[in-house]
């Protein structure tokens, strides 16, 4: 069962789409994971890596250290190798080969020293995978600081000593909108009982994923409208 949910959360198969209402976000972010895998090697670290979902996906790598902060609500729901108090990461430098950071530079409230941090640990051209939000509703409150644009995530990465091999705009146009509609209704379930929040996933939330992911099929590559930003780096000498 765990792996079914697993799937479905993150992998997201075509059949996620009934119980997954983040079924377009997760699946555009699988994807993008699954193409930047093959540049990792080595020891990798994964910060904020909540339950690891990205794990699988590394395949050519020696070794990977999960790491989050070290908060209660963490310690509960996350599977971490380690845990840290949120500001020096507990590595000598240049321990990592790679580092993966989904999902979490949105809730960073001193980015210039988180990127810091990881350029440090980082050994000389090792590879950052990095995913942040563009455009999404705030969540884990109060822990959500800031959102960042194409050109706001470059330049912070430019400031700290990366260079970008590669930068994506993930769910545009169309699709973004359906997608933040079925966010917005996945908010306003939460209240119900499970058994009627699935089946309004399935019958309200489903076909709106359904439609934006055929929309995406059409979705021009640059995007004004967009969700997340996602970017592959290689910390300079």
């Amino acid at each position: 069962m765990n792996g079914l949910l697993r799937r479905a959360m993150f992998e997201v198969p075509w059949w996620a789409v009934f119980v997954n209402p983040w079924f377009l976000p997760r699946r555009a972010l699988w994807r993008a994971m699954q193409g930047a895998s093959g540049l990792l090697r080595g020891r990798i670290l994964d910060v904020g890596c909540g339950v690891q979902p990205y794990r699988p996906l590394l395949r050519m790598v020696d070794s990977v250290i999960g790491l989050e902060v070290d908060a209660e609500q963490d310690r509960g729901n996350k599977r971490a190798d380690v845990f840290y108090d949120g500001i020096a990461m507990p590595f000598d430098a240049e321990s990592f080969d790679g580092v993966i950071c989904n999902q979490v530079l949105e809730h960073v409230f001193d980015p210039e020293s988180f990127m810091g941090e990881i350029r440090r640990v980082l050994v000389a051209d090792g590879k950052l995978v990095l995913s942040v939000p563009f455009f999404w509703p705030e969540h884990e409150r109060p822990r959500d600081s800031q959102r960042y644009t194409s050109y706001g995530v470059r330049e912070l990465l430019h400031r700290n000593g990366f260079e970008i091999i590669e930068q994506q705009k993930l769910v545009g146009g169309g699709s973004a909108l359906l997608a933040l509609v079925a966010e917005w209704l996945n908010a306003n379930l939460r209240r119900l009982p499970l058994p009627i929040r699935l089946a309004a996933r399935a019958f309200a939330i489903a076909p709106l994923s359904s439609l934006g992911a055929v929309i995406a099929v059409a979705t021009r590559s640059d995007p004004e409208l967009y969700l997340d930003n996602f970017v592959i780096a290689r910390r300079r000498p």
